[in-house]
C-alpha cells in the first residue's frame, strides 16, 4: 500500500452557538445533505457526523438531534464518493449493536463508511439514558478500547465468502465460515460485560471500517492509549498536534493522524502544514459546520498542494480504507 497523500476532511455537524440552522432544515436532513454533497464536490476524503446522548438544545438547532449513524446511512445513496464517518457513543450503547449497525452502514455506503468510537462523559447523557452514573475519563476510554476490540471481532465473525445462497441445498451460509465470539470486557462502572457471536450482519464491505478516536480538550492523551492502539485513525486538536502525533505513532505506528482545526482559522498555512507532515500527520479535518463547506475545503486545498499534494479525486466505488491508504483488513479467524 503506497503512502497516502495529505487528505482534507470536514466536520459538518452544526456547531453550538455558531451555526444557526432552522429546525426544519436540520431535521429534514437538508442542511447535512447539502454539506455532504459540497464536501464531495470539493474532493473531501470524508465527513464527520457528531452525536451525543444528552438532550441539551445548545448542541443543535432544537431540543434534540439526528442520529449520526442513521443520518450517515441516509446520506449513503445520496452521495457517491465521500466517506461518511458518524460517532458512536460507547458508554451507554450495547457493543453488539454497535457492531451490527456499523457493518450495516458499510453495506449501505458500499464501503465508504468509518466510525468514531467515543465515550459519553457528561452527567446529562448519563441522566438521559438512566443506566449508570457519568464515568471517569480513564474508565470510559478503557471501556471504549474493549468495545473497539469486540466490534472488530464481530466484523471478523463472518468470513467474506460465508454467504453461499445455495438454492439446491437450501443453505444461505457456509457455517464453517462463521466464527464464535466469546468476549469479556470491563465497562466504565467497573463491571464485567460479555458479548457472544457471531454477528447477525455479514462481514462489512471493507472487512473492517476505519476506526477513529478523538482526543478532545477534556481528556488527556494517556487516557486514550489503549483505544489509540486499537484505532486506524486518531483526531488531535491543533494546539498539541506536534508532540502528540509523535506519541500516537509510537503507540500505533500504522495509525493515520488528523489535525482538527476551525475552518475559519487563519492558522492553516504552508509552513504549518509542512511541520505537521514532518512529524507524521496524514491530513486535516476542518470544523466547518453545515455551511460554506465547499469554499472551506477548496481554500484549504489551495494552501496544501504546494507542499504535499491533495488526495486525488476519488472514483465511485473506492472505499474509505483505500482513500486513507489503509490495507484490506485481515480476518483473525480465517484459516485459524
Amino acid at each position: 500500500m503506497s503512502t497516502p497523500t495529505f487528505v482534507i476532511a470536514a466536520r459538518i455537524t452544526p456547531r453550538p452557538g455558531i451555526d444557526r440552522v432552522a429546525p426544519a432544515e436540520y431535521f429534514s436532513g437538508a442542511a447535512l445533505r447539502q454539506a455532504a454533497v459540497e464536501a464531495e464536490t470539493a474532493g473531501a476524503a470524508f465527513v464527520l457526523l457528531d452525536d451525543e446522548l444528552d438532550t441539551a438544545p445548545a448542541s443543535g438547532p432544537a431540543a434534540g438531534r439526528l442520529s449520526a449513524l442513521q443520518t450517515a446511512a441516509w446520506l449513503g445513496p445520496r452521495t457517491s464518493s465521500v466517506g461518511l464517518v458518524p460517532t458512536l457513543r460507547t458508554t451507554h450503547t450495547e457493543p453488539f449493536l454497535m457492531g451490527t449497525e456499523s457493518a450495516s452502514l458499510d453495506w449501505a455506503t458500499h464501503g465508504r463508511a468509518g466510525v468514531v468510537f467515543a465515550p459519553s462523559l457528561g452527567a446529562d447523557a448519563a441522566a438521559n439514558v438512566g443506566r449508570r452514573a457519568a464515568p471517569s475519563p480513564e474508565a470510559a476510554w478503557a471501556e471504549t478500547a474493549d468495545v473497539i476490540d469486540v466490534v472488530r471481532r464481530l466484523w471478523d465473525s463472518w468470513e467474506a465468502d460465508a454467504e453461499i445462497r445455495d438454492q439446491t441445498t437450501g443453505r444461505f451460509v457456509d457455517r464453517s465460515k462463521l466464527h464464535y465470539v466469546d468476549f469479556s470486557g470491563t465497562d466504565s462502572a467497573g463491571e464485567e460485560f460479555t458479548v457472544k457471536g457471531p454477528s447477525i450482519v455479514p462481514r462489512p464491505t471493507q472487512g473492517h471500517l476505519p476506526v477513529f478516536v478523538e482526543r478532545t480538550a477534556d481528556v488527556s492523551l494517556e487516557d486514550l492509549r489503549a483505544a489509540v492502539e486499537h484505532a486506524d485513525a486518531v483526531l488531535l486538536p491543533v494546539e498539541s498536534v506536534g508532540p502528540e502525533t509523535l506519541t500516537v505513532l509510537e503507540w500505533n505506528p500504522s495509525a493515520r493522524v488528523f489535525v482538527v482545526i476551525d475552518a475559519d482559522s487563519a492558522a492553516l498555512d504552508p509552513e504549518l502544514v509542512a511541520s505537521w507532515v514532518q512529524v507524521g500527520v496524514s491530513g486535516v479535518v476542518l470544523e466547518t459546520g453545515p455551511y460554506d463547506v465547499e469554499l472551506a475545503i477548496r481554500a484549504a486545498a489551495g494552501v496544501i498542494p504546494e507542499l504535499v499534494g491533495t488526495d486525488p479525486a476519488p472514483t465511485e466505488g473506492s472505499t474509505l480504507r483505500e482513500r486513507l491508504g489503509l490495507p484490506r483488513a485481515k480476518n483473525r479467524y480465517a484459516n485459524a
